[in-house]
């Protein structure tokens, strides 16, 4: 490919975009040559060996040559991928006894993820709050949907959805702060989405919608919060958690909540949640 910069999404399934083109499952030659690349852009630039490709891609029933077919499977991501067959080699590059796909030479929206959460945890809070909306904007989808099975995609996927998770968090408290409390719920309800057994994700959403005059359906997040973690953790409620509903079902003042809520400083909360 020639012009503009390729970019590649990874969040969601595997999509491969330059200029108006995009590529995704059966256009970059099916399920295994997808696959291989998919390992190849999560090691981030460093080599793979043919060895662990394999092991990966075929964890029984591997083909007679795993060699060639690898290699036959890199010729078919080549062709499809890049017109110009010296860039393709130099971007998905053959080593002695590996594959490598040079990150560097294109964008890859996981990229622009780390370096968007990393750079907030050291700026002030308006620019951290930019910073972060841009970040999640990115995440449209779970990492890698197409591969949902995959035992290599898997810590991968679960230190983004950690991230994810940390990223709408921050957001939601940030929200609290400029009292916009419907921002909070949405910031919260989001987090819960990939780390559903988040007390402060609950209790985020509980103090918002307090706050929004709807007292039942905070005492409904605090319930899903109990019922949640008794079923799938086998855990109560910490006494911080109970605090916020016992808060509520006596009545405090919403506003009050708000303000004992976020006194607690949310400059913590991307690297402690």
């Amino acid at each position: 490919m020639k012009g503009t910069a390729m970019r590649i999404t990874l969040f969601g399934p595997l999509q491969v975009h330059h200029g108006e083109r995009r590529l995704r499952g059966s256009h970059l030659g099916g399920a295994k040559p997808r696959s291989l690349l998919e390992l190849l852009l999560l090691a981030r630039g460093r080599t793979v060996t043919k060895e662990r490709l394999a092991d990966a891609l075929w964890s029984t029933a591997p083909p007679r040559d795993t060699a060639s077919t690898l290699e036959h499977y890199v010729c078919v991501l080549r062709r499809r991928l890049f017109d110009d067959q010296a860039t393709a080699r130099r971007v998905l590059a053959t080593e002695t006894g590996a594959y490598r796909f040079d990150t560097s030479m294109v964008e890859l929206d996981v990229d622009v993820f780390d370096r968007l959460t990393r750079q907030a945890e050291i700026v002030d809070a308006d620019r951290a709050r930019l910073m972060l909306t841009q970040a999640v904007d990115l995440v449209q989808g779970d990492l890698l949907d197409d591969a949902p099975y995959a035992a290599w995609a898997a810590d991968e996927r679960e230190r983004y959805r950690a991230g994810v998770a940390r990223a709408h968090l921050w957001l939601a408290r940030d929200c609290m702060v400029l009292r916009n409390f419907g921002g909070s719920v949405r910031h919260a309800e989001a987090s819960l989405r990939v780390a559903p057994y988040s007390e402060e994700a609950y209790r985020t959403l509980m103090v918002a919608d307090h706050a929004l005059g709807h007292s039942d359906l905070a005492r409904s997040a605090h319930l899903r919060c109990r019922q949640t973690l008794a079923d799938h953790l086998g855990v109560d409620p910490t006494s911080e958690t109970e605090a916020v509903g016992a808060a509520i079902d006596c009545g405090t003042p919403a506003l009050d909540l708000v303000d004992a809520f976020v006194n607690r400083s949310i400059g913590g909360v991307l690297a402690a949640a």
